[in-house]
């Protein structure tokens, strides 16, 4: 616990260490009025590491702590979707292709079935998935397959499903080698610049 609180001290530090007096003052009672009553150390850098993990920058790190304190989530990783929710726009302008459309894979309906089959419900909210072994193989095969079809003329394609299952589907991936970017419909929300280019099929 006390790792917790010197980690995220240091690096509170160097946020409010900005050349605006008054932005720094603000940064710094945004911290103390919200850390670690309604965002406990452990669980904002759990959720810090969890963005680290995809690449997502933490500089924005007040936007962070009041969303993990709005969104009352004891889940990490419930807590991380909705964080990722209030970073879209700067997740999503990252993950631009060269003519500023994100080109978006999306799984098959029949793919929706078989995980809404073997979804199981946490006490916290969250979800997890108890797919067959030949599923879980077979998903990773066909999600290959849709990002090398030829037939897409795309690169740096992303995955878009719902949140309530995106961290499952990027853990399952991630175990086989496959570090698809990966966004949920959620996160996309009212964002113009996508499109649907291919589907990941049973």
């Amino acid at each position: 616990m006390l790792t917790d609180q010197l980690r995220f001290q240091t690096y509170s530090d160097e946020v409010c260490a900005v050349s605006d007096p008054e932005k720094s003052k603000s940064y710094r009672k945004l911290f103390d009025e919200l850390i670690p009553e309604k965002c406990s150390h452990e669980l904002l850098l759990t959720v810090l590491r969890n963005l680290i993990d995809e690449q997502i920058s933490i500089r924005n790190l007040p936007m962070i702590v009041e969303a993990i304190s709005e969104s009352r989530l004891s889940d990490i990783q419930v807590a991380t979707e909705f964080v990722r929710q209030k970073l879209s726009r700067q997740i999503l302008t990252t993950l631009r292709a060269s003519n500023k459309i994100i080109p978006l894979l999306q799984l098959s309906p029949e793919w929706d079935e078989k995980l809404a089959a073997h979804q199981i419900e946490t006490p916290d909210g969250a979800s997890d998935y108890a797919l067959p072994p030949e599923d879980f193989s077979k998903l990773v095969q066909n999600c290959r397959s849709a990002i090398e079809r030829p037939a897409a003329n795309w690169t740096n394609l992303t995955l878009i499903v719902p949140a309530r299952r995106r961290r499952f589907l990027k853990n399952v991936l991630k175990a086989h080698g496959e570090r698809l970017p990966m966004i949920s419909f959620e996160e996309l929300g009212f964002f113009k610049d996508a499109s649907i280019v291919g589907t990941v099929d049973v």
